[in-house]
């Protein structure tokens, strides 16, 4: 997000009082709660990667831990954020939460090009190192036996 503080000025503007905004989103981190990755394990270099690369490009990638405190000051009331635990890939025994994690292993793997086209490239990576950590990845979303999960973010708050 280039601009939080015209959002929320322009949010709180446009809500009527009693209303409600939301705000979703994947937080930047891939984790696992069971040691089971290598400690050279490339997954959690990309939200590294992403973060460092959006910084670099003026966008500002740590508002959403801040958001909570940023719709007080705005003046939202009945402000709330809970975080919820997806898995990625197709790990989980429980049927409906691997159907989760296959989309969002998906969703993940389809941001890594795009991901690789402009943001990686603002660190000065050289194209040939950005597709090999890519398709490393890309590999590494696959392993079963890796039981990692992205945290996804939502926080809403009401106008008074």
């Amino acid at each position: 997000m280039k601009s939080p503080a015209t959002l929320l000025t322009t949010a709180y503007d446009k809500t009527k009082s009693g209303g409600w905004i939301e705000f979703q989103d994947l937080l930047l981190n891939l984790s696992c709660d069971d040691d089971a990755l290598p400690p050279d394990y490339v997954l959690p270099q990309i939200p590294q990667l992403t973060k460092e690369s959006l910084k670099s490009l003026d966008f500002d990638v740590d508002f959403v831990d801040r958001l909570p405190l940023e719709l007080e000051r705005a003046g939202f009331i009945n402000v709330r954020r809970e975080v919820f635990k997806v898995p990625v890939g197709s790990w989980p025994r429980n049927e409906k939460m691997r159907y989760f994690g296959l989309m969002a292993r998906e969703v993940l793997v389809e941001l890594l090009r795009p991901l690789a086209s402009k943001p990686f490239q603002s660190l000065g990576i050289p194209q040939s190192d950005l597709n090999a950590i890519i398709s490393e990845a890309e590999d590494a979303f696959d392993h079963i036996d890796h039981h990692i999960y992205v945290e996804f973010g939502i926080v809403c708050a009401q106008k008074p």
